[in-house]
């Protein structure tokens, strides 16, 4: 049901880490070319490929194929991308509404997904909470990187710049 089956659930039935592993679920999602949202699978397989290849010091390389940079770049974009408006949204119902951080966050990373689940409080919020929780299931379903190409009509084409910079080597962590 965490990937788009839109059954109901009473989080108050599931223990803890059961709730985890709901929100892990509905976070991943569906496949591509299907109806359902969330990062989707093979977003998250390439994430997961990613970080322990990097780990590992080597390439990342799936079926004798290696996995693009600009790939990478996309997943772990979406991914933080994904992860701000869950903290942004869920630090807003948690202000407005008054409701406990896993019904927030059962509800906001429901919305992002469209998983259909639904916590059963939502009748009840204000009609800017209601309209952040339409907002979330647009941006999920239409896609982030879809979102945030509209900003940038020559997305799938990087520009090229007479000016060539000196690369920087900054250290991370």
């Amino acid at each position: 049901t965490a990937r788009s089956a839109g059954f109901g659930v009473n989080l108050s039935l599931l223990p803890n880490h059961g709730i985890l592993v709901l929100f892990i679920l509905m976070l991943i999602g569906a496949s591509p070319a299907s109806t359902g949202s969330g990062i989707k699978t093979t977003t998250f397989y390439v994430l997961y490929k990613s970080l322990f290849s990097f780990a590992r010091g080597k390439e990342t390389v799936v079926s004798k194929r290696k996995i693009s940079d600009e790939t990478k770049y996309k997943a772990f974009i979406l991914l933080i991308f994904m992860v701000f408006m869950i903290f942004i949204s869920t630090v807003y119902m948690l202000i407005v509404e008054n409701i406990s951080i896993d019904i927030a966050l059962h509800e906001v990373i429901a919305a992002i997904s469209n998983a259909g689940l639904n916590s059963g409080f939502s009748s009840s919020y204000n009609i800017f909470s209601k309209l952040m929780v339409i907002i979330l299931m647009f941006v999920g379903r239409v896609g982030i990187l879809t979102i945030l190409a509209s900003f940038n009509a020559n997305w799938h084409k990087p520009q090229k710049s007479n000016i060539s910079y000196i690369q920087e080597k900054i250290i991370i962590g």
